[in-house]
């Protein structure tokens, strides 16, 4: 409002008249009810300013004497913020230049240093040299501080839904307006406009299905009130935004709307947090589940009270548990360790657990059907900031490895047996390492003990005869660099004067492409060698008698192409799997993958087997040549059966059909030893070469016993052998077919054991219509 008019006198103003008292009495009664300050203040041009009135309440304002105030106007003006001194100044001007209402709101702090808002309106009145106001001042502290802190908490809000992605709506009834925040145009991806997006647009480009939910709940909300909520996908311009709606619906006490608010927050992030964390899940349910073993997460705290985080499919393979049997705790699992291992798996799972130590032992599953299990138990704790316990554990099924094992050592066994009852010396030069390694026959044809051997491993050299060296040295260097099967006869030196003749066979061996060490069989030819000595003596002493001579000369050059012959193939024949043996052995060890190693743990299986099967029948060899004959009564019926036996797997795998006609009469006698590895040898033939496109394959046995002999008769419907071959089949190392593998040593073993005990053989075949060999083999009864 603005007041325009003369110039008063300020005489006249500050020298009232007695009417003008009375009136002043009246107007300080209506002051004194008025919720404020009411002050007189006078803004002079040459710079004397002044109050010229201030009424008492103004005490409670600034806390300093109205009687102060009128006499130093400064007083109240170095109060004024001085932040806002120019802007009060300014005011004051423009309302006197203007003679226009003046009003401004400032701070101060009171003599007694507290802080407060101070509101002034007042209405200016012009005079010669000055302006003077008519002013009344209101404390707007409290209003102030509200509107301060109601814009703070604005800015915070605005913030923390920028921040968090988060925009507030509000739908008011009354007036049918819609507010929304500037963060929803953001969500959207709109222009700020000030206008509130129009809520068809919106759902429009919400997604069929997610509107579908929201539409349901809020419905429903606003039917009976309260809260709802619901994710929607939005898609607008090829861009998909994930959003959580949710309002809150208010109702008057006759259900009408009064007020709908609520929030949208942009929720994609987290959306595709969660489809990530989901495929994440996917992915490692599906690797756990088909991992060969059982994995397991969980929480154990020092009371032995656990909480199951994970437990995959493996649950169900290994220890044969339903998956959500196992949700609460493993007592169902571990009450399946095998009684004698609880305490031992019990004692190192605790150890682990109190010394954060890598878990990994072996122990056994008892099935409820009594079956045994074998399993290895992988896992690392880690100590929570509760100390509560977290353990990541694996468990492998282990039980064909640990079968596959304990076959090996039974094998390994055997074959040291075999290697041991044949006197084969076995041993391996390892050239990365400069190191060697004898068998007990090694060490038994030098005639050293094998403390004197680690002594000292090259003092072997000493032993070898003088004249014999060179070519032992020379032999060893062709195997380091790559040459196979070298052989060298030589003699060794005995500590205690004898001499031993010996016959060495060696081939490298390889690790990386290159040569890793020779390995070889010594073989004692001693006695052959003394044989052979006699052979010569006796070739002298029968000089006189041609046909002696030419007798004892067939017979020693026999004897030395059989001896000849002999040791090469069997040298050759046992160093193959050997070497082959180790080299599974060596890949074995470098291989982490259970599937592969078992694989070459089957090959090993195999490769030893074929080496027991050789070995056995130099056995049979050995003896035939060397034993002499040992009378008994044999019975048929119990030594097939044995032989049966042993070739069970074979029969059953390859599906052969046997009829076995036994007729034993009593009194039949003659070596068990030699008919039982004629008849081994028949039978293991039959059952090796069978014909592969024969439908059914078949076997027959058919045995008459008497006083006077045996009559057997063993035919087969296998491949047969070529006519032009079964003049040699009884010939050493020779081998009637090549389609199938085989020593050639069977067969010459059965005829030497036939003529040590007189008998006679008969063959009968066609190729591929089978075999049939007749045998007679007369009794020992005188």
């Amino acid at each position: 409002m603005t007041r325009r008019g003369t110039v008063k006198s300020e005489q006249a103003l500050e020298q009232p008249s007695d009417d003008m008292q009375e009136q002043h009495r009246f107007f300080q009664t209506i002051i004194n009810n008025v919720p404020g300050a009411v002050v007189r203040f006078k803004l002079s041009n040459d710079g004397n300013h002044k109050f010229i009135y201030v009424s008492e309440q103004a005490e409670n304002f600034w806390g300093v004497k109205t009687d102060a105030v009128l006499r130093d106007w400064k007083i109240l003006w170095n109060q004024v913020h001085d932040a806002d001194k120019k802007g009060f100044e300014a005011s004051l001007r423009a309302s006197a230049a203007e003679e226009s209402t003046w009003a401004y709101e400032w701070r101060i702090t009171t003599s007694k240093n507290k802080f407060k808002w101070l509101k002034g309106k007042g209405t200016p009145t012009k005079y010669k040299d000055s302006t003077v106001w008519d002013t009344i001042i209101l404390d707007i502290t409290d209003r102030k501080l509200k509107e301060v802190d109601l814009i703070h908490r604005t800015e915070i809000l605005e913030r923390t839904e920028e921040i968090a992605n988060i925009g507030s709506w509000e739908y008011i009834a009354e007036s049918g307006q819609l507010y929304w925040s500037n963060e929803i145009y953001k969500i959207f991806k709109q222009q700020f406009t000030g206008e509130p997006i129009p809520y068809e647009k919106l759902a429009s480009n919400i997604t069929k299905e997610t509107y579908a939910i929201l539409k349901e709940n809020r419905d429903q909300a606003l039917k009976n009130g309260g809260p709802y909520s619901a994710e929607v996908k939005h898609i607008e311009n090829g861009t998909t935004t994930y959003c959580q709606i949710s309002g809150y619906v208010v109702l008057d006490s006759n259900g009408h709307l009064q007020k709908h608010y609520g929030s949208i927050q942009d929720i994609s992030e987290r959306k595709k947090i969660e489809n990530d964390l989901k495929a994440s899940r996917a992915m490692f349910q599906n690797i756990t589940d088909n991992i060969p073993g059982l994995v397991i997460r969980y929480i154990q705290d020092q009371f032995g009270e656990e909480e199951i985080l994970f437990v995959s499919e493996g649950m169900t393979r290994l220890f044969e548990i339903p998956k959500n049997t196992t949700k609460t705790d493993l007592k169902e699992c571990r009450d399946r360790i095998h009684p004698d291992d609880y305490e031992f798996y019990k004692s190192s799972m605790l150890e682990a657990s109190n010394k954060l130590k890598y878990w990994d032992e072996e122990f056994r599953l008892l099935m409820p059907d009594g079956r045994i299990k074998w399993i290895q138990g992988r896992g690392q704790p880690q100590q929570l900031p509760n100390n509560k316990i977290l353990w990541d554990v694996i468990i492998l099924d282990i039980t064909e490895q640990k079968k596959a094992s304990e076959n090996i050592r039974s094998l390994k066994d055997q074959l040291d047996l075999a290697i041991k009852t044949a006197n084969l010396g076995v041993w391996r030069v390892d050239l990365l390492n400069d190191d060697m390694l004898w068998n007990d026959e090694v060490l038994k044809i030098y005639g050293i003990s094998r403390e004197t051997f680690n002594k000292d491993k090259r003092n072997w050299k000493t032993q070898v005869h003088p004249e014999d060296y060179p070519a032992v040295r020379n032999a060893t260097h062709r195997a380091a660099q790559g040459e196979n099967t070298i052989r060298v006869t030589f003699r060794v030196l005995q500590p205690n004067g004898n001499t031993r003749h010996v016959i060495a066979s060696a081939s490298p061996y390889y690790e990386n492409g290159k040569v890793a060490g020779i390995i070889g069989i010594n073989l004692d030819v001693t006695d052959f060698k003394e044989i052979e000595e006699d052979l010569r003596k006796a070739k002298e002493l029968a000089e006189h008698n041609e046909q002696q001579v030419i007798a004892k000369n067939r017979e020693l050059e026999k004897a030395n192409q059989e001896l000849d012959n002999f040791v090469y193939r069997v040298s050759h024949d046992l160093r193959s799997p050997i070497t082959s043996a180790i080299g599974l052995s060596q890949i074995s060890l470098k291989s982490n993958n259970i599937d592969e190693i078992h694989q070459y743990d089957e090959l090993r299986i195999a490769t030893l087997q074929k080496l027991d099967s050789f070995i056995r029948e130099i056995l049979n060899y050995s003896r035939n040549s060397r034993l002499p004959i040992e009378v008994e009564p044999i019975d048929f019926q119990e030594l097939t059966d044995k032989i049966l036996l042993e070739h069970q797997g074979t029969i059953q795998q390859k599906q052969i059909e046997l009829i076995i006609e036994i007729n034993e009469h009593e009194g039949f006698k003659g070596d068990k030893m030699r008919v039982s590895t004629i008849m081994d040898n028949l039978l293991s033939n039959a059952f090796k070469f069978i014909n592969p496109f024969a439908k059914n394959h078949k076997v027959r046995v058919h045995i008459d016993t008497s006083q006077k002999g045996a009559h057997i008769i063993v035919r087969d419907n296998g491949i047969g052998i070529k006519k032009e071959r079964q003049a040699r089949i009884y010939e050493m190392f020779y081998r009637g077919t090549d389609t199938h593998n085989g020593t050639g040593i069977g067969l010459y073993i059965l005829k030497e054991c036939l003529e040590k005990v007189n008998g006679q053989i008969q063959l009968e075949s066609a190729e591929g219509k089978g075999t049939k060999f007749d045998l007679t083999i007369p009794s020992f009864n005188n």
